[in-house]
């Protein structure tokens, strides 16, 4: 995609959707605008309960099934974090207190710990 800037290029991403395999995607702009998207086909199911996609269900009923794929703006992102800076080295992919259950079984890997204090 080419953009002029970096909420340009979300608002594409949005529209347009993810449908391929996970990853972590970074973006950096002349400008100085950084940013990260979790691109994901991260299911939908009738039951929202927490950590439900790191486990396996009962599958008897229709209770678990899904209901379709989030949208794309539905996955975790950031445009210019506080921090400065995006560390992004197989770890947790979103917050504790992401309302996705995204990357419910990692952790903070000791790669991004050491990048971070690099940084």
């Amino acid at each position: 995609m080419k953009t002029d800037n970096i909420h340009d290029l979300f608002e594409k991403i949005d529209e347009i959707g993810y449908r391929t395999v996970p990853q972590n995607v970074l973006f950096a702009y002349k400008n100085g605008d950084i940013g990260y998207y979790l691109g994901a086909m991260m299911p939908k199911r009738k039951n929202p309960s927490p950590f439900s996609g790191c486990r396996v269900h009962d599958g008897r009923t229709s209770d678990n099934d899904w209901e379709g794929i989030h949208d794309a703006s539905d996955l975790p992102r950031v445009i210019n974090p506080k921090k400065g800076y995006i560390v992004t080295a197989n770890n947790r992919p979103a917050p504790e207190h992401s309302r996705l259950d995204i990357g419910a079984t990692s952790t903070s890997t000791i790669r991004a710990q050491r990048i971070t204090e690099l940084l």
